[in-house]
């Protein structure tokens, strides 16, 4: 069988499955730390606002009466799921189904890209990362909740053992990237990156990066 049929295969079953689970899997956290980052992050903004990567909607309760989001995700599962969370919370949304690394929207046209839990997940980050620069008006920021790889050696191990099957269960989720450190290299400048420790959720993923990264008003 092709790599292809493969991947649709696996989609199919087990990413359905995923999509179905997802919810679910967060929910314990979304009520503690990580729900209180996210907030955070993603409650002050307001204008056009691109959230790459939205999955199932997990973002949509945080967003202000002032947002106005298009919610970019790949994958047709968690798009369903997000298009019926967003009509039962009552949000107003555009919901596009493309992948970050082919955003299919016009050059300087966003205030904000919001990328939460994804950049771990894409094929490409710095090409997500790319397109959100892109994307973004000149002064326009991006603002970024992810995990990372772990400050502590012996995590940052385990981090890679797991990698593969950790990939697999998690559609494609390597929590061991290095992922601050691809905003400088795409063109941005960072305004602040916060790490954080997430409590009861397991080596993988117990470190995330909070943070924002501007687009300059005149590009280099």
């Amino acid at each position: 069988m092709s790599s292809r049929r493969l991947h649709a295969a696996y989609s199919a079953t087990w990413g359905r499955c995923f999509a179905a689970m997802y919810d679910r899997m967060l929910a314990k956290a979304e009520v503690g730390k990580l729900g209180r980052l996210r907030h955070d992050l993603v409650a002050p903004l307001s204008g056009f606002i691109i959230d790459v990567g939205a999955g199932t909607g997990v973002n949509l309760r945080h967003f202000g009466e002032d947002a106005h989001v298009t919610m970019v995700e790949p994958d047709r599962f968690m798009a369903a799921r997000l298009a019926v969370k967003a009509h039962d919370v009552g949000k107003s949304v555009d919901v596009v189904l493309a992948p970050g690394e082919a955003l299919p929207l016009a050059d300087n046209s966003a205030d904000h890209v919001l990328c939460t839990l994804v950049l771990c997940t894409a094929g490409d980050p710095a090409a997500v990362l790319a397109e959100a620069f892109r994307v973004l008006k000149p002064g326009g920021e991006v603002h970024f909740l992810e995990h990372v790889r772990s400050d502590d050696p012996k995590v940052a191990r385990i981090q890679d053992r797991l990698r593969g099957p950790w990939s697999l269960l998690g559609c494609g989720c390597q929590a061991n990237r290095k992922t601050g450190l691809l905003f400088a290299p795409a063109g941005f400048v960072v305004e602040h990156i916060d790490r954080e420790q997430l409590n009861g959720c397991g080596p993988m993923v117990s470190e995330v990066i909070v943070g924002t990264a501007r687009k300059p008003l005149v590009s280099a």
